[in-house]
């Protein structure tokens, strides 16, 4: 059966690569190459709702019917949602290979026979010093976190992120209340937290004008959580400090 986006509803395929932006690339019925994200080499997946994109198709992982060689388990709770990550269920060495490839070839594109190039430095777990992220109120609270993955206007409300330096996932829980507590929020709000070598750095962007008693409270929530500085803006304005 035809579903909506032009593609059958539901087709097998087998991970045949990986295509340039990370996505898994088996191939159509027909013939056109068929990318899957959160797939591997080898895995053989149902699929959901393929959607045409020029010469390919596009589609949704729906079942993993057969694991390949260098699939792991994902860290994150919300991998595969969460916008953040795109490469957790792929083995380490198997990623790092392929990021090689992508640069050696690109290299070789550019008229570099046989470049050389130094070992990849992995990123440490637990080490990302900044985050960039969104905070919608919702009825009795705030929801805090990433876009989807795959776009959309929802914010995925995270409870970890494993990617983090500690000194910034900690303050995800106690952001929620605080935030929830400001009248400068009406509806939407981005939150960037820098973490320095004196401590996090954080900058509010609401939808609403900030009140005395809301710089009270970021005030405090600054001296209580070992804030260096807070800052602040009305939706795309100037900064000012609080």
């Amino acid at each position: 059966m035809a579903g909506s986006s032009g593609g059958l509803d539901s087709v097998t395929t087998r991970i045949e690569n990986i295509g340039a932006d990370g996505d898994g690339v088996g191939t159509y019925l027909d013939g056109l190459k068929l990318y899957v994200p959160f797939t591997v080499p080898g895995d053989l997946v149902q699929v959901s709702a393929p959607v045409r994109r020029g010469d390919a198709w596009s589609a949704t992982l729906e079942t993993l019917i057969e694991s390949g060689l260098g699939r792991q388990t994902p860290v994150c709770q919300h991998f595969g949602d969460c916008g953040g990550c795109t490469s957790q269920h792929w083995d380490e060495a198997a990623y790092l290979d392929w990021k090689l490839a992508r640069l050696t070839g690109a290299l070789r594109r550019a008229g570099f026979a046989d470049p050389p190039v130094a070992p990849i430095v992995l990123g440490q777990p637990a080490s990302r010093r900044r985050m960039d992220l969104a905070a919608r109120r919702i009825q009795g609270g705030m929801t805090l976190g990433l876009h989807p993955m795959r776009g959309g206007g929802g914010i995925i409300d995270l409870r970890e992120c494993p990617v983090l330096h500690p000194a910034l996932s900690e303050l995800l829980a106690p952001l929620r209340p605080l935030l929830t507590s400001l009248s400068a929020i009406r509806r939407d709000a981005s939150v960037i937290v820098n973490l320095l070598d004196s401590g996090p750095d954080l900058l509010l962007r609401t939808d609403g004008d900030l009140v005395m008693t809301d710089r009270t409270k970021l005030t405090a929530f600054a001296t209580a959580h070992g804030l260096t500085r807070v800052s602040w803006a009305e939706g795309t304005g100037e900064t000012e400090a609080v």
